[in-house]
């Protein structure tokens, strides 16, 4: 088991009038080399798990395991290496004044390490992108590209699970396909676990091993996805797959 998620709850403003609750009950876990497809309309609670395995926000309820570790806020910290998230949009998450060496460079350096240079090369050989690249800035490149810098940076501290949140959502659809592509390739090659957040039905029926279905933050169907896909139980997992992502 890599990650484990019990009983998760996760409240906003709690006793304010303001008082939202994002996640209620959540159980999910994850095996090691395993792809876990988390899909559900937007505000069903899909980022705020991504947020709490990152140690970004803390749970209301409930608890977070990783590698049978609890986590925490300060635990998920200490586990960046471990744990890397792509975000939807790269050019946000990208320091426009770095030039792609430096960012690739940046996560190692915050760990205390340094990636040589044939490591940088072997980075972007990985993810498609020719090697004079390193030398330019994110508003030189295309959004297709610059997803490949933030797959590329992710890779580099070596992590035991990828979080992937909605990465295709700001790309055309041949970049799409060829960031896919891309992705489901270096999961294989480098034994990666992911938890792949999604809008997109057929590509978590593509992707995945297992399928949770998020429904106003609680868990309405899990399960192997070729099950949940080809025998849906719930009536809203039946209408997304029957009208297709109407999210």
């Amino acid at each position: 088991m890599l990650l484990k998620l019990s009983q998760v709850s996760k409240v906003f403003s709690p006793g304010t009038a303001q008082e939202k609750r994002a996640l209620n009950n959540v159980n999910l876990s994850l095996q090691e080399n395993e792809v876990h497809a988390l899909v559900g309309r937007s505000g069903s609670g899909k980022s705020t798990i991504a947020y709490l395995i990152m140690g970004q926000i803390a749970p209301t309820e409930g608890s977070l395991f990783f590698l049978e570790n609890r986590l925490s806020k300060e635990r998920g910290s200490a586990l960046r290496s471990e744990i890397q998230m792509i975000f939807q949009d790269p050019s946000g998450s990208l320091n426009p004044y770095l030039s792609l060496r430096q960012i690739l460079e940046e996560p190692t350096h915050i760990l205390g390490k340094k990636l040589s240079w044939e490591g940088l090369c072997a980075l972007f050989d990985s993810v498609e992108l020719p090697r004079s690249y390193l030398k330019k800035f994110p508003k030189e490149c295309s959004g297709g590209e610059l997803q490949r810098v933030s797959i590329a940076r992710s890779l580099s501290v070596k992590p035991k699970l990828l979080i992937c949140d909605e990465i295709l959502a700001s790309l055309d659809q041949p970049k799409q396909e060829q960031v896919i592509l891309l992705l489901e390739n270096l999961l294989q090659e480098n034994r990666l676990s992911c938890l792949f957040i999604t809008h997109n039905l057929s590509l978590a029926e593509k992707l995945s091993h297992k399928t949770t279905v998020l429904l106003h933050g609680e868990v309405v169907e899990q399960g192997k996805t070729k099950e949940v896909f080809d025998n849906p139980q719930h009536p809203y997992t039946q209408d997304l797959i029957t009208f297709g992502a109407l999210f």
